[in-house]
């Protein structure tokens, strides 16, 4: 699946905002997956600008947004359309604990969509308004009106409403009906669960090779699990040609997301040279991110590189801390190395 190139061609005022499918934009230049994209620009003194474009695979489009000053827009008007030329081509747990994943998603994803408040007399006006409230009923028929007209967030809520079986049979395959809506409407979330159900083959026939593709969908959209799942395709070959460059390259960017996961393996690959030149200092650096976000083995892994002397001097008192840290998470290896010293976990 060749990316496509967005590309903001307008010189935009001061303290301009663009968004696309809800997400701020941080560069002027973006690469994305193929797909329906909704942009949008608020700037102080015009009137917004929103418009729906389709990246075809390998394309660049150049997005000039038609900027209208408030004084001589209609406050009344709908938001002006902008123009926009196209230069040549240069793990598994309990139903109960699903259930929570699943609401979670959807209030992620339901708040970049537009919602009215709702009252106890009156059905929620929005399908982002009904998935917060848990009104399954309500939601399905507005959820469902606001994903054929287009909208991907509402899309994905009923993706996760017929996944888990929020107020509807549960149905994986129509799930992935709706997943691949979303997520051909830019959805981060819908790409990072459809890659799941084709790895494990829920609603689908199993394919490793579309599931990767999927993944590597929501990690272009800049989702962090989505990365990891495209780092690990390329670390072990399962998916994709093996290929530890772009391993390292992936499981980098998730874990500058924050994954504490990638921020572990990353230190991993670095204390051992998997992939890397080996690098102490830098094992070190990451596993110290992901032990202070509260990883177990990372807390362990930052423990022996204390108690070893490895990328940093060496200090018992840092590693028995490191240990007693992951052996209260009940990770066994750190156990072991309190016991070993007479220290009861």
């Amino acid at each position: 699946r060749d990316s496509a190139v967005l590309q903001v061609a307008a010189a935009l005022p001061r303290g301009a905002r663009v968004t696309v499918n809800g997400v701020a934009l941080t560069a002027r230049t973006l690469s994305l997956p193929p797909g329906e994209y909704l942009l949008a620009l608020v700037a102080p003194g015009y009137a917004p600008v929103s418009e729906r474009l389709r990246l075809e695979p390998g394309a660049t489009i150049a997005w000039s947004p038609a900027l209208v000053p408030l004084r001589v827009a209609d406050s009344r008007a709908t938001p002006a359309r902008s123009r926009a030329v196209r230069p040549e081509r240069a793990d598994a747990r309990g139903a109960a604990s699903r259930h929570e994943q699943a609401r979670a998603a959807v209030a992620r994803e339901s708040t970049a969509a537009p919602d009215t408040p709702a009252t106890s007399e009156a059905a929620p006006a929005t399908c982002a308004a009904a998935a917060r409230a848990e009104r399954w009923s309500a939601a399905l028929d507005v959820c469902t009106r606001e994903a054929r007209s287009g909208t991907a967030a509402s899309a994905y809520t009923l993706g996760t409403m017929y996944e888990h079986g929020l107020g509807v049979p549960r149905d994986p395959a129509q799930a992935v009906a709706w997943y691949r809506r979303a997520a051909d409407g830019g959805s981060a979330d819908a790409a990072l669960r459809l890659g799941a159900m084709y790895e494990s083959g829920a609603g689908v026939a199993k394919d490793v090779g579309e599931a990767v593709a999927w993944y590597r969908k929501g990690a272009l959209l800049g989702d962090r699990e989505a990365q990891w799942k495209v780092a690990t395709a390329y670390d072990r070959g399962t998916g994709a040609p093996r290929n530890l460059g772009e391993a390292l390259s992936w499981y980098r960017k998730s874990a500058e997301q924050g994954n504490p996961r990638a921020q572990n393996y990353l230190g991993w690959m670095y204390g051992t040279g998997h992939g890397v030149s080996r690098d102490d200092r830098q094992a070190v650096a990451w596993f110290r991110r992901a032990a202070e976000q509260g990883d177990a083995q990372a807390e362990y892994n930052l423990g022996y590189m204390y108690d070893t002397g490895r990328g940093v001097p060496r200090d018992e008192t840092q590693a028995i801390a490191w240990y007693r840290k992951a052996a209260a998470r009940g990770y066994g290896e750190a156990v072991e190395q309190l016991r070993q010293r007479g220290i009861t976990p």
